[in-house]
């Protein structure tokens, strides 16, 4: 998969926490002429839940990796239109923070999709005051 769809943009993302809110900047900067879509989610991990087995008995499990909001217009992202080579471009958004969430637990992915559909490059940051930038090589 790689080989046929090489990354050919860099995602950084970063978030600071006010007033029950998080504060997200999301960069995509660009090694080709391309349209991009943003999407961003806020994702939980740790969230434990009572879980009915088919035997009619009740355990606990540990659920991981769960989409708590889709912060972007849609799952498909948002348009962010074209970037030609060296191009950077930024998104902010302000995400309201829900009581039930776990701030230590809880993650923003931040997806580059290129204009073919694919998920060329992404990066994921905490949203309590995380910090991941660019890894240039």
């Amino acid at each position: 998969e790689l080989k046929e769809n090489p990354a050919h943009c860099a995602v950084a993302v970063a978030s600071s926490l006010e007033d029950g809110k998080a504060h997200v900047e999301v960069k995509i900067i660009s090694e080709r002429d391309q349209t991009y879509r943003l999407a961003v989610f806020v994702v939980e991990d740790g969230i434990v839940s009572p879980q009915t087995l088919p035997t009619g008995t009740n355990a606990t499990y540990v659920h991981d990796h769960v989409v708590r909001k889709i912060v972007s217009s849609s799952f498909r992202g948002d348009r962010v239109g074209r970037l030609s080579y060296g191009e950077e471009m930024s998104k902010s958004y302000i995400i309201e923070l829900s009581d039930v969430w776990n701030v230590e637990n809880t993650y923003l992915y931040a997806l580059a999709i290129n204009e073919d559909g694919i998920v060329n490059n992404m990066n994921i940051c905490s949203i309590n005051g995380g910090n991941s930038s660019y890894i240039l090589k």
